[in-house]
Formats: C-alpha cells, sequence, structure tokens
C-alpha cells in the first residue's frame, strides 16, 4: 500500500515521508510530530492505529485520508467493499459441493475506534461470511466460527491462526472449508492442516483475504482480493483534493473486491 501511494505521489510531483508504525500507538504518535515538524501538505494513514493520531493532525489543519479502516470520523476515507468478495468466495466454494463451513478470523480493537464495533472491517467480513452461508441455506454454528488477534504488537501472531484451526480439525464435523480474514492467518491454517497429515485442497479447501502473500504460499492461496494499486491512487488523489479543498465533514468513497482463484481450493471430499 505504501508502495502504491509513493508510485502516485510522485506522479503527481509530491514527495513522501513514510513511518512504519510498528502497531505501536506511541511510535505512530512520535511520528505524527515528526509530520508536523516538516510541515507536511497532507498525511495519508494505511492504516492508523489509534484515532488521537489522526486527530492530532486533523486539528492542526492538515488533510487526513484513512485508507481501509477509518478509525477517527475526520478527513477523508478510502474504504473498502467486502461484499461481492465474499459472496465470490461462498459461491465458489458451494458450486465445489462443500456445505461444512468455517470462519477463521481477526479480533477487532473496538476500543480504538470513534465508529461503531460492528462496523469494524474484522466484524463486517465475519457478517458477510454468515449471510452468504444463509443466502445459500447453510445455518452457522458458533463453533464454526473462530477469532484471535494477528499481530502482539508489531510482530504477526502464528499461534492464532494455527492453534484456531486446530480446534476446527478437531471438531467431530470437520470443516471442508475454511474462509480467513486475512492471508496471515490462512498461512497458519495452512501450516496446521499439515502437521495434522491433511491436504489442501483435497482434504480441506482453504480462502485467505487480502491477496497480500497468497501467491507465495504452498499451496498457492485463493483470496479476496483488496485493490491495492487503486487503493494508494484514490488515496493520493482525495489528499490532493483536501489540500486544494479542505472539507469538513468526512468524505468516503469505496472499492470493489474479487476472489482470485488459485490453488487452495476444490471440490468437497475429492
Amino acid at each position: 500500500m505504501a508502495h502504491a501511494v509513493q508510485v502516485e505521489a510522485l506522479r503527481q510531483e509530491y514527495t513522501v515521508l513514510t513511518l512504519n508504525n510498528n502497531a505501536d500507538t506511541e511510535v505512530e504518535a512520535a511520528g505524527m510530530h515528526r509530520f508536523l515538524e516538516h510541515h507536511v501538505d497532507a498525511v495519508i494513514f494505511c492504516s492508523a492505529i489509534d484515532p488521537t493520531n489522526v486527530r492530532l493532525i486533523a486539528d492542526n489543519g492538515i488533510p487526513t485520508v484513512q485508507v481501509e479502516r477509518g478509525i477517527a470520523n475526520v478527513g477523508g476515507i478510502v474504504t473498502v467493499d467486502a461484499h461481492d468478495g465474499m459472496r465470490e468466495a461462498i459461491d465458489h466454494l458451494h458450486a465445489l459441493g462443500h456445505r461444512r463451513f468455517a470462519y477463521l478470523g481477526g479480533e477487532a480493537d473496538s476500543r480504538r475506534m470513534e465508529g461503531r464495533p460492528e462496523d469494524a472491517i474484522e466484524a463486517v467480513r465475519e457478517r458477510l461470511f454468515r449471510e452468504n452461508l444463509q443466502r445459500h441455506g447453510i445455518e452457522v454454528r458458533p463453533d464454526q466460527i473462530l477469532s484471535g488477534p494477528c499481530y502482539d504488537g508489531s510482530k504477526p501472531v502464528r499461534q492464532s491462526g494455527h492453534r484456531l484451526m486446530k480446534q476446527f480439525l478437531a471438531s467431530p464435523e470437520r470443516p471442508t472449508a475454511v474462509v480467513c480474514g486475512s492471508d496471515l492467518l490462512a498461512a497458519a491454517a495452512l501450516q496446521a492442516i499439515s502437521e495434522a497429515g491433511l491436504r489442501v485442497p483435497q482434504d480441506i479447501s482453504i480462502i485467505g483475504y487480502d491477496d497480500s502473500m497468497a501467491e507465495i504460499l504452498t499451496p498457492a492461496l485463493t483470496s479476496i482480493a483488496q485493490p491495492i494499486d487503486e487503493l494508494g491512487e484514490r488515496a493520493v488523489t482525495m489528499a490532493l483534493e483536501l489540500i486544494q479543498t479542505p472539507a469538513g465533514e468526512p468524505t468516503i468513497v469505496s472499492t470493489k473486491t474479487k476472489l482470485v482463484l488459485r490453488e487452495s481450493t476444490g471440490p468437497a471430499d475429492a
């Protein structure tokens, strides 16, 4: 995402200063003060972890754009609409004969949101999973949906997806298809399945979300892709518009997701 933003900004003859917040609010806050010292024209968050830091920039009269995760109700927001991608994922698995589904999702930190907890992207992805199964007449039991943290500070949490996938594998009615809330969780799920002596997709089909590392996993992961280049371009375009014409109310635009088929999905009980 940072690369996509930089490419578009350079094309528009703007220089980009980059901060990796390391999933640490204090690091993020220090970076915002550094941006203020440099008198930047706008700040693009992709994504922020503390709304206080977003408001620090906005309160100093600097345009802000939040990408994917709008945790503060200020400035511009470029969101990702998960509807199409999740619908395509469930339709794809259903067409392959799958009827025993599970969802392995990330945990939302609603304490760091100014909006409603049910609007967190993790909650939205889970809700769409449920709704699309219900559209096919498939009810989802509570034990078919599990969630855990994706990060501990700045470090990815392998144990979360790995542990939750092992719970699914121990179920008397083991799912034949698992949709994950991120490629990171899917990667850990693939490890757990391999350790159990099972195969993907012959025994279990797996779908990830975000398409960030899907191509380098084994097998290559079918994933619900987010349009990274488009997100970067729209974020820069919105930032430039806000520089020219600061908006009083949050401006929101949305991009679409789509399913990218690879090797991790196949017929049920093949």
